[in-house]
């Protein structure tokens, strides 16, 4: 009798804990440890304005492009480009806007420069009031971060210019003061 009482423990015992002893499983653990150096930014990016032509790829982005279209000194012109003629000359125009955001960096403001591609022996181009050549010029000495700044883009081409296009490209560097 007491063996079957022993037999009848041991059973209720092992039915009690049993399932926990089968539900422990094994087990391994580890650690990751993770560095990183955070490092100042900008981003620079161009887009239409609303008093100008819209900018036909790129718009937002670092690289858009511009066409003003067909040009002249005395036709019709496109939508929202602008024109002056002078005696030997005449000059399109119309805004863009340049937007420069920062992260991870205390600086104030930002000086932006601009510059063209190449050199243009025929034409003469400029942002607001800056001539702009193939040599860097400061056309903002102060811009403020987070928001857009509207440049006009001007270029004035000499009576003498017979040439059926007009090329090149604005290269904009924001640097943080």
């Amino acid at each position: 009798m007491k063996n079957i009482l022993h037999s009848a423990v041991a059973c209720v015992v092992l039915c009690l804990i049993g399932p926990v002893l089968l539900a422990q499983k094994p087990t391994a653990s580890g650690t990751l440890t993770v560095g990183a150096t955070v490092e100042a930014s900008m981003s620079l990016t161009v887009a239409s304005d609303n008093l100008g032509i819209t900018l036909f790829s790129g718009a937002g982005t670092a690289t858009a492009a511009m066409k003003f279209g067909t040009i002249n000194a005395y036709a019709t012109l496109p939508d929202y480009v602008s024109r002056t003629v002078g005696a030997n000359s005449f000059t399109v125009s119309t805004p863009v806007d340049v937007l420069v955001v920062k992260a991870n960096t205390n600086s104030g403001s930002y000086t932006l420069t601009a510059a063209l591609n190449s050199a243009d022996s025929t034409n003469t181009w400029a942002l607001n009031a800056t001539a702009i050549t193939a040599s860097p010029a400061i056309v903002k000495t102060t811009g403020e971060y987070g928001r857009a700044s509207m440049y006009t883009v001007k270029v004035t081409i000499p009576s003498s210019n017979t040439t059926g296009s007009l090329n090149n490209t604005i290269n904009f560097v924001a640097t943080a003061n």
